[in-house]
């Protein structure tokens, strides 16, 4: 499919350029080659599938791998909150551990267009929101820790993990089919 992709742009491209480099007007042929030029961009940017994480295609991706996910990020997350509060880490291990963090959120992004097929746009968009909130909260903290505020680093963490095991309930609810949707 990219590969199409990729030859109806060519063709767009060229195309276009030919017409509008003619010296009698050809504009309802630019305007078709234009728009080849942009089905063949959208067959390439998603043609190839869902971006998932490591060892899974689109097609494979379930709410039970996103919920993995989201439970690999809560793990993470509450390590790095006991080792800050019990002293057991300096500034360049709490910075690798929300960098690391940040890299298996990327993981959940990448779940995003097939977790709205699976669980649904409502409970999708719950999910993503939640999960949202707590990402937001992680890099907040990585911006305090590269200011030099150690105090507001690990309580935005606590933060984030309060959201991130909020998202895991809720994804638990999708799965068990009884979780009522946010705000309702």
């Amino acid at each position: 499919m990219k590969t199409a992709g990729y030859i109806l742009f060519i063709i767009g491209m060229l195309g276009s350029m030919v017409s509008a480099a003619s010296p009698r007007p050809l504009g309802p042929v630019f305007f078709i080659a234009a728009g080849l030029c942009g089905i063949g961009a959208l067959m390439v940017r998603y043609g190839g599938g869902v971006k998932t994480g490591p060892g899974l295609s689109g097609n494979e991706v379930t709410v039970d791998s996103v919920g993995d996910t989201v439970r690999e990020v809560c793990r993470f997350v509450e390590g790095l909150n006991s080792s800050i509060g019990a002293g057991d880490c300096d500034g360049a291990d709490i910075r690798e551990g929300i960098e690391k963090i940040q890299r298996l959120c990327a993981v959940f992004v990448g779940y995003r267009e097939r977790l709205a097929v699976l669980a649904g746009i409502a409970d999708s968009s719950d999910i993503i929101s939640l999960f949202s909130a707590g990402e937001r909260y992680v890099n907040r903290s990585w911006s305090a820790l590269i200011d030099g505020y150690l105090s507001e680093t690990a309580s935005s963490l606590i933060v984030a993990e309060e959201k991130f095991l909020i998202t895991m309930r809720r994804i638990d609810g999708v799965i068990a089919g009884s979780e009522p949707r946010a705000g309702t």
